[in-house]
């Protein structure tokens, strides 16, 4: 022992003291005695604890994963293997614990501080990743004493039974754990949809309309198609690479087919092998199953980190008899490129690329939303345009889904111009007085209910519904209660759920809400006056201002058009166009004037009108502002094109100017008479300044 201490310390005598560590010789160099020494190893006991150490250490060379303490991990199994024989007995289950050989071995990791407590903790995660590299052979934890010590009995060489089964696997099994795999990369949850069956629900976004549709996942051929019921909107296959079974591609519109076309060495070893250590497990126990599992969850990193990397390369896409590869289905669709993207990512890409033209066939009328409405949001988005039309918060997806249904005009609600409500007002309005139940508007297909007319969910239909509700077009009864345009704040409390299954709709009563509103809003008065009780009086009143004010203008517009408006001694309207300003301007004149007797809120209830009426004074109103700004335009260039057609009758006829405003003022007088042209505020710039300039 003092020639080997002798010899160990003349090897560093000459060497600087290690800044980094210690540079203490501890006893684990010992080993090195040990097992260079041809005399040791006539002693049985030494050989054996050599030939399991040496095992160790070639583990430890080749596959350990933490490069920066695979020296900690080589001297560690060196002070093991002393110690294995310096316990009398080399089978005993006696060690040394994580702060012994800490201490003992004067064992330094990099730490971000000096802590002896942190430290420790650093060498038993060194142990840990130790214990996994070697696959618990030879080495064992003694969970009672917090020992780690030789177990030179326990040597189960466990890559090499794991290898040997994957051997006798056959391609039904490896397709079975390929299946395995693709649930983990896929995404998919433990519970299938159909039991014994690899089959999912499954979320497809329809991307040129910005909304999910449901389908299913399968794992298998068609051939088992029939057993996912209800039907659904799309298919999407993931075949068998190894042992496919055979089934007639009936180029169906509705299903994908993925097929691993290009695998390699890798992927094969990674799924044998993954497959082996799964079966091997399965009849193990303990410790032993504990380790296969571990095994087969590193084989199974492996082979998901493969499928990751070679999806678009390795797949090819069928859809209508068609293959192509997954790169050329998906390029340029990936949102921020295909390195951030998961499997599951790309598949579902994939999948609506191909079945985009099939969601458009199946239901042609579906909204575009500007967001992305799925199964899980589609409830909330519902309830979000609720609250905007109950007066509440204006959010970007209660917006969304108004806008996508039409409802809206700028910021402004409209629900009659939207098709879907004008489908509801058309119904209800064949029903001469009685009420248009749900029954008529929703129906189920295939289990799922749809508004059937657009395919549209239940949800949305509530929302069209609030909208006329609030438009005053209809009053709609749920269970317990009718709700008209003077209760629309409660949809903001109201679960979606309670307005879609609602009972009926039907026409108001009493007060014409909706012709009303659509007149106060072409009158530019406020709406919500009309609606409550309270300050309905004080509505008539703005009415009656509000009219009286239109009919002063109105004939102040007829009298203009009577006196004429001339540009440079032309007329500005044609015959036929002043003759239908004349028109305009005396049925909206007659249509205000007709509403003057309508000056107190029961009057109200007998408004003859009805929406289209109202909206059809719309031009004859708007006139009044054209002929205000015809009449503008000819004061303010009037006093130019005075003095112009001054300067013409004085000049000489042969004066060169006399050819460039002869030019200038037919192009002028063709624009000015142009309606088009006269309402662009450029061109009335560019008048007055050629007037200016001539």
């Amino acid at each position: 022992m003092l020639k080997t201490l002798s010899t160990a310390i003349r090897d560093v005598i000459n060497d600087d003291v290690p800044q980094s560590e210690p540079g203490l010789i501890a006893y684990d160099s010992y080993w090195a005695n040990l097992r260079s020494n041809p005399s040791f190893r006539s002693d049985p006991e030494i050989r054996e604890v050599v030939d399991k150490s040496q095992v160790l250490e070639d583990r430890i060379e080749q596959a350990f994963t933490q490069p920066k303490y695979k020296d900690v991990a080589l001297r560690i199994i060196h002070g093991l293997s002393v110690h294995r024989l310096t316990t009398g007995d080399i089978f005993a289950p006696l060690g040394a614990t994580a702060e012994e050989l800490r201490d003992d071995l004067c064992l330094i990791l990099p730490t971000p501080e000096k802590d002896a407590t942190f430290l420790k903790t650093l060498i038993e995660k060194v142990f840990v990743e130790i214990l996994r590299t070697v696959s618990g052979q030879f080495i064992t934890a003694n969970k009672e004493n917090s020992q780690y010590y030789l177990d030179l009995k326990k040597d189960i060489d466990f890559d090499s039974l794991i290898a040997k089964k994957a051997e006798t696997l056959d391609d039904n099994q490896l397709d079975r754990f390929y299946f395995s795999a693709l649930t983990r990369v896929m995404e998919a949850a433990d519970q299938t949809y159909v039991t014994g069956y690899k089959i999912w629900e499954h979320e497809l976004e329809w991307i040129e309309r910005k909304a999910e549709r449901s389908g299913y996942l399968f794992f298998g051929a068609p051939n088992e198609r029939s057993t996912a019921q209800p039907p659904r909107d799309f298919y999407l296959y993931f075949l068998q690479p190894y042992d496919a079974p055979y089934f007639k591609n009936e180029k169906k519109p509705d299903e994908v087919f993925f097929v691993l076309k290009r695998r390699d060495d890798d992927f094969d070893t990674s799924l044998k092998l993954y497959a082996g250590a799964r079966e091997q497990a399965a009849t193990a126990s303990g410790e032993n199953k504990r380790i296969y599992e571990q095994k087969a969850g590193d084989h199974l990193r492996d082979l998901t980190n493969w499928l990751r990397e070679h999806m678009t390369t390795a797949f090819e896409v069928t859809y209508e008899g068609r293959g192509r590869t997954f790169q050329e289905v998906i390029h340029g669709k990936v949102p921020g490129g295909m390195s951030g993207a998961s499997v599951r990512d790309l598949v579902n890409i994939a999948g609506s690329t191909c079945l985009g033209a099939q969601f458009e066939n199946k239901s042609p009328d579906y909204p575009i939303f500007s967001v992305l409405i799925t199964r899980k949001n589609r409830d909330q988005a519902a309830g979000e345009a609720l609250k905007w039309l109950a007066g509440g918060v204006k959010s970007k997806q209660g917006t969304a889904v108004l806008d996508a249904l039409n409802l809206l005009d700028g910021e402004q609600l409209r629900p009659r111009q939207s098709r879907y409500a004008k489908h509801v007002i058309d119904l209800l309005g064949k029903k001469k007085g009685q009420v248009l139940n749900r029954s008529e508007l929703v129906d189920a297909e295939d289990g799922v209910e749809y508004w059937v007319r657009f395919r549209l969910e239940p949800e949305f239909l509530a929302v069209v519904i609030a909208a006329l509700v609030h438009s005053g077009d209809l009053v709609l009864s749920i269970p317990g209660k009718k709700l008209s345009a003077a209760s629309v704040d409660q949809f903001a409390r109201l679960p979606v759920n309670d307005v879609a299954n609602f009972k009926h709709v039907e026409k108001p009563k009493g007060l014409p809400l909706s012709p009303l509103q659509e007149l106060f809003e072409l009158l530019g008065l406020a709406k919500g006056k009309l609606v409550s009780e309270n300050t309905r009086d004080q509505a008539v009143q703005d009415l009656q201002v509000a009219v009286a004010a239109r009919v002063e203008k109105l004939v102040m517009a007829q009298a203009k058009l009577v006196e004429g408006l001339e540009f440079w001694g032309r007329s500005i309207l044609s015959d036929s166009e002043a003759k239908e300003w004349k028109s305009k301007l005396g049925a909206a004149k007659q249509f205000l004037e007709s509403l003057q007797a309508f000056n107190t809120a029961g009057k109200l209830n007998n408004f003859p009108h009805d929406v289209e009426a109202v909206q059809g004074q719309k031009d004859g109103l708007e006139l009044i502002k054209s002929v205000d700004e015809l009449v503008e335009l000819v004061a303010h260039v009037g006093p130019e094109t005075a003095y112009l057609t001054t300067a013409e009758a004085i000049l000489p006829t042969d004066h060169s100017w006399l050819g460039e405003v002869a030019k200038a003022k037919s192009d002028l007088l063709t624009k000015v008479m142009s309606p088009s042209h006269r309402a662009d505020s450029g061109f009335q710039r560019k008048l007055a300044q050629t007037l200016s300039e001539l």
